[in-house]
């Protein structure tokens, strides 16, 4: 009996294995359609896209499938997707990146229109008849406001008052001074943006002693060396503001070789516009340097009334034109003023953001 239950198990046991096998070789081989598989290459052409041009599943704000057929015949999902990104984000720059790695997966932009003033771009990719995803791009319109804090560095008491405000400054560190490093170290712990604050010339000879200044009669290895002495000292800047600078920054010749450097280091130069010259504007837009100037001093007079008028300047010219840069000094009229200002800035729908989301490329 027990060898009938052995033969029996055997043959089943073959009978499945043999099933098994005979599927395994008469299996019909499937692959997806053209349409299918060419929807999965645009697909991860654009998630390369979105990762060089920094936008996420945040910057989404609708994305559905819509089914799609040629001639009634092979039937796909075509994607839409909507996205609000950054000022910061140049739609050139983003449909050349797209452009460049949607042909390298073997598909094409098929159309393309910039809206609403050049802050909206509407794209369809595919190839031929085939349209497997169509996106559109536009630009936050919400007014946005950044303030930088300049002259810190020295580690005076008010400069950790200023960084304990909760809210996104941009902390600007003048070079090899006292507690330069440690205030670079302390702001990018709590989360703030830091830039170098880069002494050039003054017309006033009593303020160019200061140390790291760049001044006219350097040649570029001077200027270099003494840049990159002073970015020692400022750990985790992501970007340069100038200090003073009434004469340097009228010096063409200094100011290229500056900001020749400041891109190599993959940087930001905001303006501070201490002269009407218009020199570097002209010289950073030729390089394509990503550049920002100040539209507003905020505490010229040290006196929280008229800070709290300036900042109401700021916040005008912000709803005016989507956006503002103001620089203020560490003080303690400034710090009450701020105080007060932060909160009605964000309660005017206004958002306060680090400066280096302001850029334009």
């Amino acid at each position: 009996m027990g060898n009938k239950k052995v033969l029996i198990f055997g043959l089943l046991a073959l009978l499945i294995l043999g099933a098994s096998i005979w599927g395994i070789l008469n299996h019909k081989k499937t692959y997806p359609t053209k349409e299918a598989s060419l929807s999965s290459l645009v697909e991860d052409s654009l998630n390369k896209s979105f990762i060089t041009l920094g936008i996420t599943e945040e910057n989404i704000v609708k994305k559905y499938w819509e089914e799609k057929s040629l001639n009634g015949k092979e039937k796909w999902m075509q994607v839409h997707e909507e996205f609000v990104v950054k000022q910061s984000i140049s739609l050139n720059e983003a449909l050349k990146i797209i452009e460049k790695n949607i042909k390298h997966s073997g598909g094409e932009i098929l159309s393309y229109n910039f809206l609403k003033d050049g802050k909206q771009l509407q794209i369809s990719l595919g190839k031929g008849d085939i349209t497997t995803h169509s996106l559109v791009i536009s630009k936050d319109n919400i007014p946005k406001i950044s303030i930088i804090i300049d002259d810190m560095g020295y580690g005076r008491e008010i400069e950790k008052e200023i960084l304990k405000l909760s809210y996104p400054l941009t902390i600007s560190i003048l070079p090899h001074q006292n507690a330069s490093q440690k205030i670079a170290e302390l702001a990018h712990e709590l989360g703030f943006e830091v830039l170098l604050h880069q002494p050039l010339q003054s017309i006033y000879t009593n303020r160019n002693t200061i140390q790291g200044l760049i001044t006219e009669g350097m040649n570029k290895e001077e200027i270099k060396s003494t840049f990159m002495q002073n970015l020692k000292t400022v750990p985790y800047a992501v970007g340069v503001n100038n200090h003073e600078g009434s004469k340097g920054m009228g010096q063409e010749e200094i100011i290229s070789e500056l900001l020749d450097i400041i891109k190599k280091e993959e940087m930001f130069f905001v303006n501070s516009v201490t002269t009407s010259n218009p020199s570097a504007k002209k010289i950073a837009l030729a390089k394509e340097l990503k550049y920002l100037q100040r539209d507003i001093f905020l505490d010229n007079e040290k006196d929280e009334e008229y800070i709290a008028q300036q900042i109401d300047e700021l916040i005008s010219q912000a709803l005016s034109n989507g956006q503002a840069v103001g620089i203020a000094h560490p003080g303690r009229a400034t710090l009450n003023a701020l105080k007060k200002a932060l909160p009605k800035i964000e309660a005017e729908g206004i958002k306060i953001v680090p400066v280096s989301e302001l850029l334009e490329q």
